[in-house]
């Protein structure tokens, strides 16, 4: 046992004369990444939004309005923040046809969403999309002053108010109006699931009043667009 310890004493020295074996730390080969360098060049910010007045047919018209941001990692993960608002007016007319009131409904909301980058070209970006909503649900109506009519609109006075929060998915792209992919349009496609809680404060006549607890649960299409503009693009 002692000759195979000399052995290997020897052996040892031998190599440490000759330089093959370093114990000094100071001269290790390991070479400490620069993690925080990296991960900035990879990040990118957005600003979105957009502000539009709409018509679908002759008396359904709408109005939305968003801003917010959107953090792009790698050109692959993307979460964004978006404050906005949707409001419906649906306008309905005696059989003159005369305009007798307007009913109208309005969501302010906070928006969040994630997407996952799934094909880019060199004008566009194809993803999925999951997203939330959550935030102000308001409906009423508005009266004509020029109504003539004998009908009875004792209800004009009925409101609500509440709750409501959304959960989707869908596919979406991103189409850039520059080679440099700094700034574009950015339009989604969803499907979702809204949970609607309200108060409802009913007129059916001049002197009754109906206070109502409703809750209500729809499956809703979403169609998303934004233009966007990068104040911090990818190097």
């Amino acid at each position: 046992m002692s000759q195979v310890f000399l052995t290997l004493t020897l052996v040892l020295t031998s190599l440490l004369i000759k330089g093959q074996v370093n114990f000094r730390p100071n001269e290790t080969t390991f070479k400490k990444r620069d993690y925080s360098k990296t991960i900035g060049e990879d990040i990118s910010i957005s600003i979105r939004g957009k502000v539009a007045s709409l018509f679908f047919i002759e008396d359904w018209f709408c109005r939305t309005g968003t801003i917010g941001a959107e953090i792009i990692y790698n050109n692959k993960h993307s979460l964004g923040v978006d404050a906005s608002f949707f409001r419906w007016r649906y306008q309905t007319d005696d059989p003159d046809p005369i305009p007798l009131y307007d009913e109208l409904e309005k969501r302010t909301f906070i928006y969040l969403d994630y997407k996952l980058s799934i094909h880019s070209r060199e004008k566009s970006l194809y993803y999925l999309n999951l997203y939330s909503k959550i935030g102000n649900y308001d409906m009423w109506y508005e009266k004509y002053e020029n109504d003539t009519s004998i009908l009875n609109l004792d209800f004009i006075n009925t409101t609500a108010d509440g709750k409501f929060s959304e959960f989707g998915l869908g596919l979406g792209a991103k189409f850039y109006f520059s080679s440099k992919k700094n700034w574009g349009i950015d339009i989604s496609l969803n499907a979702a699931i809204r949970n609607t809680n309200y108060e409802k404060e009913v007129y059916d006549t001049g002197i009754r009043k109906i206070n109502l607890e409703v809750q209500e649960q729809r499956y809703v299409p979403f169609l998303k667009i934004n233009f966007f503009y990068a104040i911090k693009n990818e190097k």
